[in-house]
């Protein structure tokens, strides 16, 4: 899933957020196991900024190169650790919409449309 994907999908969110009363906001963050919509988008919007990347493969390269424990200085994050920590972070950004059907379609009826398949 494509940072500007992601964006996108955040941007709409936090539109749709700012639109909202406070009951349907409440209504959502209980769909939503107590996260607000603006948390969702910034999520999704934090999900593909290059830091959030980077910050993410550089643990994979520690972990995969037995540096997180033992203090010692990890190399810097492969270009396959990179795409992994990206794929990842997308993925976790976009569960609460994917393993949640009733948000999803508590969204889709006040005019949020994902743009993102419900198999990620």
């Amino acid at each position: 899933m494509s940072p500007s994907l992601l964006r996108s999908a955040a941007e709409s969110l936090f539109a749709l957020d700012r639109t909202l009363d406070s009951a349907t906001r409440a209504h959502l963050a209980a769909l939503a196991h107590g996260r607000l919509p603006f948390e969702l988008a910034r999520a999704l919007s934090e999900a593909g900024t290059p830091e959030a990347i980077e910050a993410a493969a550089a643990l994979l390269a520690a972990n995969e190169n037995g540096c997180a424990c033992s203090g010692d200085e990890p190399p810097a994050p492969t270009s396959t650790q990179l795409e992994e920590a990206a794929d990842r972070l997308a993925r976790e950004a976009v569960a609460p919409f994917t393993r949640n059907p009733a948000l999803r379609e508590h969204l889709r009826s006040l005019g949020f449309s994902l743009e993102f398949p419900c198999s990620a």
